[in-house]
């Protein structure tokens, strides 16, 4: 988290001065956040205006990996602009890594369960 924390003031300036049809919806997202919110509602709409900025569908966001070596998935993994991962462990007692890979650099890691996100991903898919 601490690294989207590091990015959220230039992102902020970023979704703030975007014109047209896009700056209306970034507009949209940015004007439902008081304005004296938390750190996790200020996170909250961060991604909700990245995922807006950058135009990713759900099937384009999330991204499942079966059965495939550390190697394989870090290359993938690195040439990535945004996407939610789930790595599956091959040994039932090992834990999946989630996160989220933002231009290529985990930016999250070990989210807890693949499940928890879906619902999030699918909400914003909707929007």
């Amino acid at each position: 988290m601490s690294k989207l924390d590091e990015y959220t003031p230039r992102l902020l300036n970023i979704f703030h001065s975007k014109g047209g049809t896009m700056g209306l919806r970034l507009q949209a997202i940015l004007l439902k956040a008081p304005s004296n919110h938390s750190i996790s509602m200020t996170r909250d709409v961060v991604i909700r205006c990245l995922m807006v900025y950058l135009g990713e569908s759900t099937d384009q966001l999330l991204k499942e990996y079966d059965d495939a070596d550390e190697d394989s998935v870090s290359q993938d993994l690195a040439v990535q602009r945004i996407k939610i991962y789930h790595i599956k462990t091959t040994t039932p007692e090992g834990p999946d890594d989630i996160g989220i890979v933002v231009e290529g650099v985990k930016v999250l890691t070990a989210l807890g369960n693949f499940q928890g996100l879906a619902p999030w991903s699918l909400a914003w898919h909707m929007q």
